[in-house]
């Protein structure tokens, strides 16, 4: 399994996970979109498994995550590499403050982000916005 900066071909092997489908409807089309800039793939035997990256908005900075139901199979390795991720970037970047965004209907998606670190900021009816602070 390897870590490398995001290309756009790194999308031609990648089929989201099912929650990525539900949670974006246009599919790869938004994918491609969200994702260029400074971002990561995690390749595994020639295949994208996940795509992360970071955008600033309003100076705050916002963690995305794109996952392959092939990575969500391995919840400990996932686990690992974005508590590791997430302190790189922080590091990197001088950030004092991440968020992401969950739908508030995904129990899998808050709990992961509590287990994190992240904790509940604010709340649209749709989606949970949680914070992570040093």
């Amino acid at each position: 399994m390897n870590i490398t900066p995001f290309r756009m071909e790194d999308l031609d092997t990648f089929i989201p996970g099912e929650r990525e489908l539900s949670a974006v409807p246009t599919g790869q089309a938004m994918i491609s979109e969200r994702f260029v800039g400074e971002a990561v793939s995690v390749i595994d035997n020639g295949i994208t498994i996940g795509i992360a990256g970071v955008t600033v908005d309003d100076g705050i900075p916002r963690a995305s995550v794109m996952l392959s139901d092939l990575f969500r199979d391995r919840p400990i390795v996932l686990h690992r590499m974005a508590a590791r991720g997430l302190k790189a970037v922080m590091d990197y970047f001088k950030f004092d403050t991440m968020e992401a965004e969950v739908k508030d209907t995904d129990t899998i998606g808050k709990r992961w982000a509590e287990r994190l670190g992240f904790k509940p900021y604010s709340q649209d009816g749709l989606s949970i916005i949680y914070r992570f602070t040093k």
